[in-house]
């Protein structure tokens, strides 16, 4: 286990991935996209805090692991102030490519899961139907 894989940084990464590949599951479009970067590995290094995460898209779903052995097609690194901008950001691929996070490998692959997951369309009257019915 690497020094950022703590228990609560892997419990964090567990439910990022099932709120993530919830929200996949309400929208076909999308999951198609992440289907098509299946074999692609992500590595989010952040320096501080010290944690690391690597990204696994896989068929119609997302995979986070706090370890990796295999090669990675991208590596994203920065300090948590500027993953946080990259978050906040209005247009993402302008801010990823000039902000201050470090991008190594092949940023096609992680410009085209930034694109997939960022237009993410969630029908939250289908998900709210399945809760309660169709009549309310």
């Amino acid at each position: 286990m690497n020094a950022g894989a703590s228990t609560l940084n892997i419990a964090a990464l567990a439910a990022l991935e099932r709120a993530i590949n919830a929200a996949l599951g309400m929208d076909a479009a999308t999951r198609e996209q992440v289907s098509a970067l299946a074999g692609k590995v992500f590595c989010i290094d952040c320096s501080a805090p010290a944690v690391r995460a690597y990204v696994a898209p896989e068929a119609g779903i997302v995979r986070l692991h706090s370890h990796y052995e295999g090669a990675v097609c991208c590596t994203v690194s920065g300090a948590g102030s500027d993953f946080v901008a990259l978050a906040g950001a209005t247009d993402k691929a302008s801010a990823l490519v000039n902000g201050n996070l470090r991008i190594s490998g092949d940023s096609a692959p992680l410009l085209a899961l930034e694109k997939a997951l960022g237009t993410l369309e969630l029908d939250w009257e289908q998900r709210l139907a399945l809760v309660v019915g169709d009549v309310a």
